[in-house]
């Protein structure tokens, strides 16, 4: 064992600090994930489509770049990613209205490859959902399809599934907790009987 942690604290203080952006920046999981990765030590961009989240983002020590990812070209793409050695996706364009906006997502993903491959990035992690295999939900689906993009892209792509993560700010999360501080009875939907794994989000950020 001490061998192995000789090795480990070893690796640990070669590490070299990267240049990440964070695409999706205003979302629960990277307001967790920026402070954590500038903490790290390395130089953090965050990309955010609503600019009342700029400044919380820019508190925690990242650049803040106010762009919907969804109007970039291929150009847009080019110039974006240039810079970066890694890049952590957390975008996910469904919001309420996903079956207007179903391909949304797919199509960011599409675009951002090619650039991403000229730039040299060296590393994607794409935070997708735990999915059972047959018929998903089209919220399941997209995420699913746009992991399967990345991975296709020719870099070196870590798509993460996780389920329910529980931590304040979660949007399953909040809506189980809301539900059950709010009504003593209630008529249950099927989903309640789905078997879930959840996963807290300090383990989702490690």
């Amino acid at each position: 064992c001490a061998k192995y942690r000789r090795t480990f604290s070893a690796t640990v203080e070669v590490m070299e600090t990267r240049h990440v952006l964070v695409l999706g920046a205003g979302g629960n999981v990277s307001r967790h994930s920026v402070p954590k990765l500038v903490k790290e030590g390395h130089k953090v961009s965050a990309l955010v489509r609503n600019p009342d989240h700029a400044q919380k983002l820019a508190d925690d020590g990242a650049t803040v770049i106010v762009r919907d990812l969804t109007t970039l070209d291929a150009e847009d793409w080019a110039r974006l990613l240039t810079p970066f050695d890694a890049v952590v996706w957390s975008a996910g364009a469904g919001g309420g209205d996903l079956a207007r906006t179903y391909g949304v997502d797919q199509k960011a993903a599409i675009a951002s490859m090619k650039a991403a491959r000229d730039a040299g990035v060296g590393r994607i992690v794409y935070l997708s959902g735990l999915h059972p295999v047959g018929p998903l939900s089209k919220h399941l689906a997209s995420r699913v399809e746009v992991g399967d993009i990345l991975l296709r892209s020719g870099v070196p792509t870590a798509v993460l599934q996780a389920a329910v993560i529980l931590g304040s700010g979660s949007a399953s999360f909040e809506m189980l907790r809301h539900l059950t501080h709010r009504l003593p009875v209630m008529v249950t939907p099927k989903w309640v009987s789905n078997r879930i794994q959840p996963i807290a989000v300090r383990d989702v950020m490690h």
